[in-house]
C-alpha cells in the first residue's frame, strides 16, 4: 500500500515538473520572436516575469501611496494604466531593432518613460482632448546604461555621443489611458 502511494505521489510530482517545463517553453514561444530553442532566451525572459499576485502587490502599493498623493484634491483622477495593442507594440520593437541596426547602434533597448500631456491642444492632433493634462508613459529607443552608473538607458531626446543616432529613432506613444477611459 505504501509503495502504491509513493509511486502515485512520485508520478504526480513528475507530471507537475513536466507541466511547469512545458509552460516555460510556451511562455518562450508566445512572446513575439522569443523562442524556447535557446535556454539563454528563456532564462533571460524568466528573470523579468512576475506572478499575477506580485503584479497585484505592485498595483496596490502604487494605489495606496503614489496614486493617492497624485489624486489628492483633484476632481478627475490621474491616469493609472496605459494600454498598447500587442501587435503594434511588437511592430515598434521590430522598428527599433531595424533602425538601430541600420545606424549601427549597439546595446539597444527600450526605456519606458513617464510623461504628461500639455493642457493645450498644440501637442499632436492625434491626442484625444480628454487626455490633455493627463500623465502617460511612452517608449523610446535607448542604449544599455553602463554598469554602476545608476542611470536608465539614454535615448529619445537625449543625445549620447557614441550612439548619436538613437535620438533619430522615433518614440512610441498614444496608448489608451485609464482613467479616463
Amino acid at each position: 500500500m505504501k509503495t502504491k502511494k509513493t509511486l502515485f505521489t512520485a508520478s504526480i510530482a513528475i507530471s507537475l515538473l513536466l507541466m511547469v517545463y512545458s509552460c516555460m517553453i510556451s511562455i518562450g514561444t508566445g512572446l513575439g520572436g522569443v523562442t524556447a530553442t535557446t535556454t539563454t532566451t528563456v532564462t533571460a525572459l524568466s528573470q523579468h516575469l512576475i506572478s499575477a499576485a506580485q503584479a497585484k502587490v505592485l498595483s496596490d502599493e502604487y494605489s495606496n501611496n503614489n496614486y493617492k498623493v497624485l489624486n489628492a484634491g483633484k476632481i478627475d483622477p490621474e491616469t493609472k494604466e496605459v494600454y498598447y495593442d500587442i501587435e503594434v507594440l511588437q511592430d515598434y520593437i521590430n522598428y527599433v531593432k531595424a533602425e538601430a541596426k541600420k545606424q549601427k547602434i549597439k546595446n539597444v533597448g527600450i526605456t519606458i518613460a513617464f510623461g504628461q500631456y500639455p493642457n493645450n491642444g498644440n501637442f499632436d492632433n492625434r491626442l484625444k482632448k480628454i487626455y490633455q493634462g493627463k500623465q502617460t508613459v511612452y517608449l523610446k529607443a535607448s542604449v544599455k546604461p553602463l554598469p554602476g552608473t545608476g542611470k536608465v538607458g539614454m535615448g529619445g531626446y537625449n543625445k549620447v555621443e557614441d550612439n548619436a543616432g538613437i535620438s533619430e529613432i522615433s518614440a512610441f506613444d498614444f496608448g489608451n489611458l485609464t482613467p479616463p477611459e
